[in-house]
């Protein structure tokens, strides 16, 4: 066996095993979904980040509302200083809108949550062009 072929038998096998924790991932136009298990907890946890989508590899946006099950009007959380907002939530099915001044108001499709999964949500929020007074 040369050594080429030990090493990409060796990258395969560290692949399966690294992403053996990952459920699903999801890939949609403005955000992304990847989903984890954990056992032995009843509840959910989503972890949410939102990037301009113009520059999706920068620091991440701050101060963006965000609503869980959009179909309501009220304001969840905002997106805080680090970037980042974990919410606790309950097993279920979940809409998740992120809005901000200047930006397009994204929601997510419905996210199936089951006891023990941790999702991880990237929003990329693309510059509204148009403006915000007439």
């Amino acid at each position: 066996m040369n050594l080429k072929n030990l090493f990409c038998g060796f990258l395969f096998l560290s692949a399966i095993i690294f992403w053996g924790h990952i459920k699903a991932q999801e890939k949609h136009r403005n955000y992304t979904v990847k989903k984890y298990k954990k056992a032995g907890t009843t509840s959910s946890l989503i972890v949410i980040s939102a990037f301009n989508a113009k520059e999706p590899n920068e620091q991440s946006l701050v101060g963006i509302v965000l609503i869980l099950d959009a179909d309501t009007t009220k304001p969840f959380k905002s997106i805080g200083y680090e970037g980042v907002y974990k919410m606790q939530v309950q097993p279920g099915k979940h809409k998740v809108r992120a809005v901000w001044p200047g930006y397009k108001i994204i929601t997510t499709d419905y996210i199936k949550t089951n006891p023990g999964d941790s999702i991880l949500l990237n929003f990329y929020l693309p510059p509204d062009e148009r403006p915000l007074v007439d």
